[in-house]
């Protein structure tokens, strides 16, 4: 029985010394930057000058 055989391997894992060894978790920086209305607002102006300015944007 498949049950009876998990118990078990539990049961003797549980009998050994010691605190099991947790892998160690790699550190991820979180590199999110929340929109600001700062920024927003200083694109809004860019463009709103550049199509006052007839200056039209460079393509890729």
């Amino acid at each position: 029985d498949s049950h009876q055989d998990l118990r078990w391997a539990v049961r003797r894992q549980m009998l050994q010394p010691g605190l099991p060894r947790r892998p160690q978790r790699r550190h991820v920086p979180n590199t999110y930057e929340v929109p600001t209305a700062k920024k927003r607002d200083s694109l809004r102006f860019g463009v709103r000058w550049d199509l006052a300015n007839h200056l039209m944007p460079n393509r890729n």
